[in-house]
């Protein structure tokens, strides 16, 4: 590592750092501008995210320098959904409880936990190799993070509502057109999206519900404003707790709230909606009770027009609040069932 301290200083990486504009681009941005800081493309880094909820028995490995070997590294805990989850241990744990550099020294593994915060609290771990990390060099390193992590803050509260915490729907449009945009097959013809959405299948793809709690005006009406707050930030509590660490996870609105799935077949897409209806009818809220809500989904379709991707998930959500509420309803099946009628958006292409 090159720490001579008369070598010229460069502010390049952390203009490209702070050009970023959100959480995820900020996760993108920091690994790479860390070995232009300190000039050394060799330095093996892993970022690491700190789940939200608590007690945790594993952190999330965000991102990672070009080669470096997970396997070796870190522990990988079991996990059926898919992301790579990394075992917490007592150096972890330590500079997560401590908010302090912590050293990590497992077998030959050597390396610095420098704690990452967002609002003052511990979100991440940067994990580096401390060969030849020199106190100036490790000093240079914390007030790099510091300024990171201010950009952090101010990126994770334009994102985030103010009462749960979750992603708002100003994020939401922003991921939603990504996701539909870009990294996607093209489609050469409405005719072969909407064979693809009526032919059932197999394969994994991404997929966006809308839940709504049902009666919630009631709940606000009967009990007051102050436990119908109570019962969102419960609401979105058990949605943390109980969706996949991969999924997205936003308040829309009021008493509704969005997820995409991380993609995933359509059995085990039903599978996770329905582990959380349970969750929620399961759940005893403080003096108002029981709570359910209803849920309509649909498969994404890439290239999609946003609105059109919404409109399909809303209209198999009014379809199971009108027909019993606390249910599960599929775009797809209400269509192949003929529970929902066929309708004309733009005279020619047909959505229902």
């Amino acid at each position: 590592m090159d720490t001579d301290n008369n070598r010229t200083f460069s502010l390049d990486p952390l203009i490209a750092l702070t050009s970023a504009r959100d959480c995820r681009s900020l996760e993108l941005a920091l690994i790479p501008a860390l070995h232009d800081f300190l000039r050394n493309d060799s330095l093996s880094i892993a970022l690491l995210r700190v789940p939200r909820h608590t007690p945790c028995d594993y952190l999330e490995l965000a991102h990672t320098s070009p080669g470096l070997n997970v396997s070796e590294r870190f522990v990988s805990t079991s996990n059926k959904f898919g992301e790579i989850r990394i075992q917490n241990n007592d150096a972890f744990q330590h500079c997560i409880q401590s908010a302090a550099i912590t050293k990590r020294r497992e077998k030959k593994l050597s390396s610095v936990l420098i704690p990452i915060f967002t609002n003052k609290l511990v979100s991440g771990i940067l994990d580096m190799d401390d060969d030849d990390l020199t106190a100036d060099s490790l000093e240079s390193i914390r007030g790099f993070i510091a300024i990171y992590s201010n950009f952090m803050s101010i990126a994770n509260d334009n994102e985030h509502d103010t009462l749960t915490g979750l992603r708002n729907r100003k994020t939401f449009d922003y991921h939603l057109t990504e996701l539909l945009s870009t990294n996607s097959p093209e489609k050469s013809a409405v005719t072969a999206v909407e064979h693809e959405r009526r032919e059932p299948h197999d394969r994994e793809q991404h997929w966006i519900g809308i839940l709504d709690i049902d009666f919630f005006k009631s709940i606000n009406d009967n009990f007051g404003h102050v436990y119908g707050d109570e019962v969102l930030l419960l609401f979105s509590e058990l949605m943390v707790k109980t969706l996949r660490n991969s999924d997205m996870l936003f308040r829309y609105g009021g008493e509704e709230f969005v997820v995409v799935l991380a993609p995933t077949k359509a059995v085990d897409a039903l599978a996770v909606l329905e582990r959380f209806r349970q969750a929620v009818d399961a759940y005893h809220f403080p003096k108002v009770g029981n709570v359910t809500v209803s849920i309509g989904y649909v498969a994404m379709q890439f290239n999609e027009n946003p609105t059109t991707t919404l409109e399909l998930a809303d209209e198999s959500l009014y379809f199971a609040k009108n027909n019993g509420r606390n249910q599960i309803c599929h775009y797809h099946d209400l269509v192949n069932l003929g529970l929902l009628e066929e309708k004309t958006i733009n005279d020619d292409i047909e959505l229902f």
